[in-house]
């Protein structure tokens, strides 16, 4: 055999074995896919676009984006956190370019600086990171530029892209929602890139973000949450977690910019957990990043928001330098990766069961005032449930376990495990504990019998990071008959429902369902579709106290569905009726309800 036909032949083995590795990777994917929350690392919130320089003072002219991707990727190896389930590396915005053919590219360039950007071919830093055994993503947009302008988008380039990204091995897309041109909607783009990924033998986390563009008061919104569920395993719901400039740096945690499209780690959450009936394995709502480590959050605040994010059953996605927290020099860095390495925590949100965490209480509207309670049912039968302060000073709080829907224990006691100490009380009803400012006590629970679920009913938000009304007993008082009103939040006995297995809804503690009379609402048509909500004894044999609880947010009885009158969700004291339901293709904002559920609907 000649030179050249060995170094052919070379070249042909090469390319056979390396798409052999792929497809052995391929392989090792779990499918379906993603029957847990993603977890791992995105540049975005902490960097941006913006050129950054090795820690180790070597030269930045020469330093790559993609070498800091691999040493952000080769961080999280070092510094355990791959082992804690950290393992997917997407880089966001400014890696790629589309070339006069229409193939999607590295960008040599980062950020159009001097410093060098990708590989025109990904294949070689893809196969660096699962050389650490870490997963790699990238970032796109369903229109033709992306967020930061780049002609690089994948209309029209769909199946060229995904071809592409099976070729080097890409395990992950994040998809936004710029650029779209023409009249074809977003929608219709990322069904587009689905139906392209679905055709190549590689499995790859698709990440649509369709349901951010819309605010929660849009009825389009719980369409494309829909949509996103049947495309994707996980998609953004609301605007981007504060990015961080370092020259500058702000507490990211009680923020709202609504021109900036940017909103702190309290609002966030505050807009992802109204959403957690659409949670199940393989089904994900993205909160956005974790800006745990450098980017200003106080070190009890960084404990909130992967407490938070993981009762919610969020993607725990970490956007920070972590190449500071391989050797950290900080007390506070050093705090961040205890706390990112805290595998009590990390478990609750890779639990199997899937459950959305779901609110049992909040007794201030206000971002920074008050306390919230929230609960997550796990696979083992266990409960978790996090208690946050979101005030400005320490408070003392007790948690009365059997109020979180708990049937009770054999013995009328539970055993809690505190997830941040580690120590276990037996034999408890309650726990009392002071929680520092925006700090939070996260406990395991165990020994209680079936889990009825119960908290408070909230109507839509009007708005991003604005407080939703809850459903409650008007004037408080429980009595056969009461009328039914939205009011503002508060820890009032009058807004802590339960729903029952047996589709009833009974006030929490008392015999009285909420039902509906046969007096038909003011200014409606047909008294058989607007009659008043009212509480009334319970009785499962009365259809018009038997509920149903659909993905789009609609509690249904024989009548119709529970509605805030005349669409008012904003304005406190409004009454609720039963009013004919809308199309889920065409939901009403005042029929949508964010409810205790069940590990499913």
């Amino acid at each position: 055999m000649s030179r050249i036909a060995l170094v052919r032949f070379g070249l042909v083995l090469a390319m056979v074995l390396r798409l052999f590795c792929l497809d052995v990777h391929a392989q090792q994917q779990p499918v379906p896919l993603a029957q847990v929350p993603p977890m791992g690392f995105n540049d975005w919130a902490r960097f941006q676009c913006t050129p950054q320089a090795p820690l180790n003072g070597g030269n930045q002219a020469t330093y790559s984006f993609q070498q800091f991707m691999e040493d952000q990727g080769q961080a999280l190896y070092d510094s355990g956190l791959s082992a804690v389930g950290y393992r997917t590396v997407v880089v966001d915005d400014c890696w790629m370019v589309r070339n006069a053919a229409g193939y999607l590219h590295g960008d040599p360039k980062w950020a159009g600086s001097s410093q060098p950007g990708f590989d025109y071919e990904l294949t070689s830093y893809m196969s660096t990171l699962h050389n650490l055994g870490l997963l790699g993503g990238v970032y796109n947009t369903a229109g033709a530029t992306t967020c930061q302008g780049a002609q690089a988008g994948a209309q029209g380039h769909q199946q060229v892209d995904a071809n592409s990204y099976a070729y080097w091995g890409v395990d992950f897309l994040k998809l936004d929602n710029c650029g779209a041109t023409g009249n074809v909607d977003v929608g219709t783009l990322d069904k587009q890139m689905q139906a392209a990924l679905k055709s190549e033998k590689r499995p790859i986390l698709f990440d649509p973000s369709l349901p951010a563009g819309y605010s929660p008061d849009q009825p389009e919104k719980y369409p494309a949450l829909a949509l996103a569920k049947q495309l994707g395993q996980m998609w953004r719901v609301s605007a981007d977690i504060m990015t961080t400039n370092p020259s500058n740096l702000v507490d990211p945690w009680d923020f709202y910019n609504a021109n900036a499209y940017e909103e702190g780690v309290y609002q966030s959450y505050d807009d992802t957990i109204a959403l957690s009936r659409y949670m199940a394995p393989g089904s994900w709502n993205d909160a956005d990043q974790l800006v745990i480590g450098d980017n200003g959050l106080s070190t009890a605040e960084e404990r909130s928001q992967l407490g938070l994010w993981s009762i919610m059953g969020a993607p725990l996605i970490l956007s920070t330098d972590v190449r500071k927290l391989v050797h950290p020099t900080t007390t506070h860095l050093r705090n961040s990766l205890e706390i990112l390495s805290n595998k009590n925590v990390v478990a609750i949100d890779q639990d199997p069961l899937g459950a959305g965490g779901y609110r049992v209480m909040r007794d201030n509207p206000a971002a920074n005032a008050g306390f919230d309670v929230i609960v997550k049912p796990l696979k083992d039968g266990s409960l978790a449930a996090l208690v946050l302060n979101k005030g400005g000073s320490e408070q003392s709080y007790t948690l009365k376990l059997a109020s979180l829907g708990l049937s009770p224990a054999a013995n009328g006691r539970y055993s809690v495990r505190d997830l941040w100490n580690g120590t276990t009380q037996s034999s408890v009803t309650s726990v009392t504990q002071t929680i520092g400012s925006h700090d939070n006590l996260m406990l395991r629970i165990e020994g209680g019998g079936k889990l009825v679920p119960t908290g408070q009913i909230q109507t839509t938000q009007p708005g991003f990071a604005t407080p939703a009304l809850c459903l409650s007993v008007s004037g408080g008082a429980a009595k056969s008959g009461a009328g039914v009103v939205v009011d503002t939040c508060s820890n009032s006995a009058a807004q802590q429902w339960q729903r029952e297995a047996n589709g009833t809804i009974a006030l929490a503690g008392t015999s009285l369902c909420l039902s509906a009379n046969a007096t038909a609402a003011p200014g409606s048509i047909n008294p058989a579709s607007g009659l008043w909500a009212t509480l009334n004894s319970c009785n499962v044999r009365d259809t018009k106290q038997v509920f149903s609880y659909t993905l789009t947010g609609n509690l249904k009885n024989s009548q119709g569905c529970l509605d805030v009158f005349e669409g008012t969700v904003s304005t406190a004291g409004t009454p609720v009726d039963i009013y004919q339901c809308a199309a889920d293709a065409s939901p009403q904002v005042n029929q949508i309800w964010s409810a205790p559920h069940g590990s499913k609907l």
